[in-house]
């Protein structure tokens, strides 16, 4: 029976060198004045592969607000031992890597974290027209990939990135008129877990599997949106504790 954990999440800005340890890849969000890197493992702007920020605002400008940033995440189990995963620098290691978990043993295999090595991008314009049937039988590659259902012989999860089913018959088909769900104008997909050894920082494992999505808003007349941009997740405990 599982019991509540209770979870902090922080995100951390960082200003310090970094080295590389695993080879994430990426895709920027750049629909507003923010040009915001994401990696497939939840890292913002900076992971250890690259040499220098990259979150910047204004966009063009080569100014840059956040070096490095990822989630802290840390709870007691029910028998009260403390349990933690929090990415930094990558100096040691790593507490978070891509791809979603098996429901039923809570773990995931390298094949797996390597075949969801990615970061999913699709603007908003693209969806419309998906909804609007503009691509009939032939959409393109950001309708095609959309990673809306997970592998069954892998035991993932039925459903991971949301859509619209439009015969409502519980599979995602994009040549039949099914489309990716975003939000804003313009949105990153990506699938994150906590399960393997936490070679960063050491701490317990907690059976996490994170779904983030992070998204921008296009209207240059609001200056507030225009400079902002928003990241959602979506925290499951695959555990038992």
């Amino acid at each position: 029976m599982k019991t509540q954990l209770s979870i902090l999440i922080k995100l951390i800005p960082a200003y310090l060198a970094v080295y590389s340890l695993q080879a994430q890849t990426y895709h920027d969000l750049d629909i507003n004045n923010i040009k915001a890197r994401f990696y497939a493992g939840g890292d913002l702007s900076n992971n250890g592969s690259t040499s220098g920020p990259n979150f910047e605002v204004p966009k063009g400008s080569g100014a840059h607000t956040i070096y490095a940033g990822n989630m802290w995440i840390g709870g007691l189990d029910g028998s009260g031992s403390l349990r933690l995963a929090g990415q930094t620098y990558s100096q040691s290691g790593r507490d978070f890597w891509a791809g979603p978990l098996d429901t039923i043993n809570v773990s995931i295999d390298s094949l797996t974290s390597v075949q969801w090595n990615k970061v999913w991008k699709i603007n908003r314009t693209t969806v419309d027209s998906c909804k609007a049937g503009s691509f009939g039988s032939n959409p393109p590659a950001s309708i095609l990939n959309w990673p809306a259902m997970g592998n069954a012989a892998k035991n993932n999860a039925k459903y991971l990135a949301p859509f619209f089913d439009k015969n409502s018959n519980g599979t995602y088909d994009p040549t039949s008129g099914d489309c990716p769900c975003i939000k804003g104008d313009q949105a990153l997909y990506f699938i994150f877990n906590d399960q393997k050894a936490h070679t960063e920082t050491g701490g317990q494992s907690m059976g996490l599997e994170i779904q983030g999505m992070a998204y921008s808003i296009n209207d240059p007349s609001d200056t507030s949106l225009h400079h902002t941009i928003f990241v959602n997740y979506k925290v499951i405990n695959r555990s038992s504790y």
